[in-house]
């Protein structure tokens, strides 16, 4: 079964590729996109060495879920480096650590955008999460675990709360 999503995301350190993805992007290849240069970010190995910088793209809008491989295709990206995003105001907040205090904190004027990032991050376009319902009915249907849905869409039990 082909992976299909409305948003994407990928992880980019090549600058011919940065390059080539942001003119993509800014040529309307989708309706929505972020980046931001995450050049702060510590190795997970307690080295308090620096990882190697690398850009962090999210792009997405679609009005119809496109297939992981197509996007790839068109990008020029191997599928491999590209993600579907399940929660797009999880990814968003990734982009500056919002949700993670114990990373690095950029600062969210650092994401270029073609939309308002700081709207976007804290609010829910519900065209984002039809992948969330269909996955819930999946678990309702016992096709998926509750656990997997809870690590797919980044939910936390403070936001089971709210």
């Amino acid at each position: 079964m082909a992976i299909k999503s409305r948003a994407f995301t990928c992880a980019i350190k090549d600058e011919k590729q940065i390059d080539a993805l942001k003119w993509k992007l800014q040529n309307g290849f989708a309706p929505d996109y972020y980046y931001i240069l995450h050049d702060k970010d510590l190795k997970d190995d307690g080295s308090g060495e620096l990882k190697d910088p690398h850009f962090h793209f999210v792009w997405g809008g679609y009005k119809n879920p496109l297939s992981l491989n197509s996007v790839a295709d068109q990008l020029g990206i191997p599928a491999n480096m590209i993600e579907p995003v399940h929660s797009m105001r999880a990814i968003l907040r990734y982009l500056c650590h919002m949700d993670q205090p114990d990373k690095f904190q950029y600062d969210p004027k650092e994401v270029v955008s073609n939309r308002d990032y700081m709207v976007e991050s804290r609010e829910q376009d519900s065209s984002y999460f039809i992948d969330e319902f269909h996955d819930w009915q999946e678990v309702r249907a016992g096709i998926m675990t509750m656990e997997k849905f809870i690590m797919s869409h980044n939910i936390s039990f403070t936001t089971l709360r709210k």
